[in-house]
């Protein structure tokens, strides 16, 4: 041996005074595995090229390596990966105590590596959210079954919680043995807000509609959006919707708007008479009617008691200067406006609306317009087929030379639909009178119709004395 390398030094341990004079059978066994100076053997490929000087073969050149320094690169890469990645990883041992965290861990968490290593996720961050995170530790390195996580949390830094996943999974050696457990945790809040809004949409489906009442439709859609989407909501319909007609083409000018939603109770615990609010043409819900498009809003408390009519409602107690969150969606059906929806984020567990949020209300209120416009339909047919029925029913009593009578029809019930249900007392020949009591199958205008129509043919019947059928 001629010449000896520093790297040759490194694998090997001789220095280079040592190894110079030495011969190749003292570097490798007979099997041709390198033999380090104390004795044993490592893996090491070797290369050997012959050295000439014109056509004269004067050495060899042997070359092994290791693939420490190649071993060392990805070692740094891995740990640079470690470091360096965006979501917020740590590693933990079977007991569920720190082992490593990362620098978006640290950040996330407030705190330092040194500060938490060996120690419960409990010890460095009390609660129950940690807790929960050292029992799922200590199964997964149990189990070897990985496990997710959602929760709302306020981390530091931070001024409300908001939703954030975690994925625990085991970490294993060659053996398959589970090692440590692995913790990644990231923002949840976009796809937990899509999950609830489609959630939303779907609840709205089959729960709005249930009522063919105009204020149980606006009960529907308050218990639909309350509190998992908003923190209040008021509805405010034009007047005549609530008589089951029409509102003007048109909204132009003062608008005259009823809330639909129940009022404040009065002192005594008495609910307050629905009141009609006017409107001026320059009130923000004149001038969000005349838009005909749905509006997001920063407003402060005194301008929700505007917005609401209504200055015991959910601005009662809220900060006089805090701006809070308001989607303003005009109610249109048939290509005419019926009334205004409001909803409102004043809680701090809810995030200002966002323009999801905005098109979500949207559709929601789109709904809601359909089923309202039913429900002001239902009430129109229910009034002229209740009318046309009590029209036809006899009024007070009846005096008859045999018999004095008297009747009161009294529906099933307020929101019972009117139907053929109808008697009558026809005077006969020879003191005698004839009571009649019928019942059309159906409901609505159509039963009403059949039942006068039955009535007259009955009368008409007795009058030409034929026999009953």
């Amino acid at each position: 041996m001629t010449q000896w390398s520093a790297g040759a030094k490194a694998l090997w341990g001789w220095s280079r005074q040592e190894a110079v004079g030495l011969e190749l059978a003292d570097l490798y066994t007979a099997d041709g595995v390198p033999r380090h100076k104390d004795g044993h053997t490592f893996d090491a490929p070797t290369q050997i090229t012959a050295l000439t000087v014109e056509d004269q073969r004067v050495g060899f050149l042997v070359m092994a390596d290791d693939g420490a320094e190649e071993q060392a690169l990805d070692n740094a890469l891995m740990s640079w990966l470690f470091d360096q990645f965006p979501l917020a990883i740590s590693i933990n041992d079977g007991e569920a105590r720190v082992l490593r965290y990362n620098e978006a861990m640290c950040r996330l968490t407030g705190l330092s590596e040194e500060n938490v290593r060996a120690r419960l996720p409990t010890e460095a961050v009390p609660g129950v959210a940690a807790a929960e995170d050292v029992r799922r530790v200590r199964r997964v390195a149990a189990t070897g079954e990985p496990e997710t996580a959602e929760r709302f949390v306020k981390v530091p830094g931070e001024t409300k919680a908001h939703a954030w996943a975690a994925d625990f999974f085991p970490l294993r050696d060659s053996a398959r043995r589970v090692r440590a457990v692995g913790c990644a945790a990231y923002d949840y809040s976009q796809q937990y807000g899509s999950r609830e809004r489609l959630a939303l949409m779907s609840e709205a489906r089959t729960r709005i509609g249930e009522s063919l009442d105009v204020t149980g439709t606006t009960q529907e859609v308050i218990k639909v959006a309350v509190p998992r989407f908003a923190d209040a909501v008021s509805i405010h319909l034009c007047e005549v919707i609530f008589h089951g007609d029409l509102p003007a083409p048109i909204l132009s000018g003062p608008v005259v708007l009823r809330r639909a939603d129940p009022p404040p109770e009065q002192a005594g615990g008495k609910p307050a008479a629905p009141v009609e609010t006017v409107h001026p043409e320059s009130s923000r819900i004149a001038r969000s009617l005349a838009a005909d498009r749905a509006e997001l809003l920063r407003v402060k408390a005194s301008e929700i008691d505007r917005w609401f009519g209504d200055a015991s409602g959910p601005a009662a107690g809220l900060p006089r200067d805090e701006s809070h969150s308001l989607i303003a969606v005009p109610i249109r059906a048939r290509g005419l406006t019926l009334g205004l929806a409001l909803f409102l984020r004043y809680a701090p567990a809810h995030e200002p609306f966002s323009a999801d949020d905005l098109t979500v209300t949207e559709d929601l209120i789109a709904r809601a317009a359909i089923c309202l416009d039913n429900a002001r339909r239902f009430t129109r047919e229910h009034g002229i087929a209740e009318a046309l029925q009590r029209t036809l029913l006899p009024h007070g009593s009846t005096s008859h030379s045999a018999v004095e009578t008297t009747a009161r029809y009294l529906p099933a019930g307020a929101g019972a639909e009117v139907g053929g249900d109808w008697f009558d007392v026809i005077p006969l020949p020879g003191a005698r009178v004839g009571l009649v009591v019928g019942d059309v199958v159906g409901h609505g205008i159509t039963a009403s119709a059949a039942m006068g129509q039955l009535r007259t043919a009955v009368r008409h019947a007795r009058r030409h004395r034929a026999p009953a059928g």
